[in-house]
């Protein structure tokens, strides 16, 4: 930002207004601000105008770019090419801070079940596909309902397998493959390739049944919030609720009161697990845990599940059981398995949900 303040105050002023306005909604229209709580900043817009409309991934190309660094003279400042990179900067943001462009690219991440940001735990994956978003649309004259649909495949399959987190050079080499296409159809068939080879067989079945995946303790991680956009895309019903509410509606904004509506809940309680002799990274694994009501949460405190779980289904019919079970990944019979068994059982149930909201966003892009 201080080389736009340097040679173009005012576009470092409107980037600046646009984070500003994502911090709060507006009386006067549409502005940066959405439903799903995510806060943009300038190293934000930054990132997405340099994938975008510089083919450059990495945040210190972006500085360079501006400065008028000469890649293909080894460094070399020249006044020549910043004030062209300048150009280009001035006539491709105002693609990247269009709200509508902005708010079409957040239903989509919204439709990928991604319904708030405190699912997404690398905001970086969330603007580096908003540069694709806009790549497919701009630079390959894509079909505004095929790159939607396209975006959310991507979208899901970015977050879950945690592509962009660890290094910037993963989304380079995404760029530097993409900036040679000449048409959409090579784009979508290398982004599906791209996908395919990821999500596999092998990964569904192993890898995200495994220790960096759904056998991992802790609050969540990327394949846990996979696993909760899955039931978003699924519509599944809230665990133990009586309404027909799907799991969707309690991460909109003004759904909580003074605590919060929707509760992560361990299914074989924490007392009653400490009581086993159980450690806490045993107890906080993400198969242990379910969203449900707050209120139903009160009810169960430490009861063991063999107690708790009759009680909560009282009133259900068998049908009505074996539905819900299947919906949340609980093996039937769950509440008198042994934990390590249920931790097991549940994982694969889990991986296949997951599978099985993929496979949705999947047939979108293929109708």
């Amino acid at each position: 930002m201080t080389l736009l303040s340097v040679h173009w105050e005012e576009g470092r002023r409107e980037i600046e207004k646009f984070c500003q306005e994502s911090l709060s909604p507006s009386q006067y229209g549409a502005t940066s601000y959405n439903s799903m709580g995510i806060k943009i900043s300038p190293k934000d817009i930054i990132r997405t105008v340099m994938f975008y409309a510089f083919n450059r991934a990495r945040m210190d190309h972006g500085y360079k770019l501006l400065r008028g660094t000469d890649f293909e003279r080894n460094g070399v400042i020249s006044r020549e090419i910043m004030e062209k990179n300048f150009a280009v900067l001035k006539s491709n943001l105002p693609d990247v801070m269009n709200v509508n462009n902005l708010h079409e690219f957040f239903n989509a991440i919204m439709k990928a079940g991604y319904l708030s940001d405190s699912m997404i735990p690398a905001k970086s994956s969330v603007f580096y596909t908003y540069a694709m978003y806009l790549i497919a649309k701009y630079r390959f004259n894509a079909p505004n309902d095929i790159n939607k649909n396209l975006t959310e495949l991507w979208f899901f399959h970015a977050v879950l397998i945690s592509r962009y987190w660890r290094n910037e050079s993963t989304a380079e080499a995404l760029i530097n493959a993409i900036k040679n296409f000449t048409n959409f159809e090579e784009y979508k068939q290398y982004i599906l390739d791209r996908i395919n080879q990821s999500l596999t067989d092998y990964y569904f079945n192993v890898t995200i049944t495994g220790s960096e995946g759904l056998a991992a303790s802790g609050q969540g991680n990327n394949t846990w919030y996979a696993y909760v956009a899955s039931l978003n895309i699924l519509g599944t019903k809230i665990l133990f609720s009586r309404s027909s509410l799907p799991v969707s509606t309690l991460f909109m904004p003004g759904s909580d009161g003074t605590r919060k509506s929707l509760e992560k809940h361990h299914l074989f309680p924490k007392a009653y697990l400490k009581a086993q002799g159980c450690t806490d990274t045993q107890i906080n694994q993400m198969a242990n845990y379910a969203y449900i009501e707050w209120n139903n949460n009160m009810k169960i405190l430490n009861e063991a599940p063999s107690v708790y779980y009759p009680i909560v289904c009282n009133g259900m019919t068998y049908t009505e059981i074996l539905r819900m079970e299947e919906e949340n990944a609980l093996p039937h019979g769950w509440e008198n398995m042994t934990y390590d068994e249920f931790l097991l059982q549940r994982r694969k149930l889990m991986a296949a949900i997951i599978r099985r909201a993929f496979e949705v966003l999947k047939a979108n892009v293929q109708s």
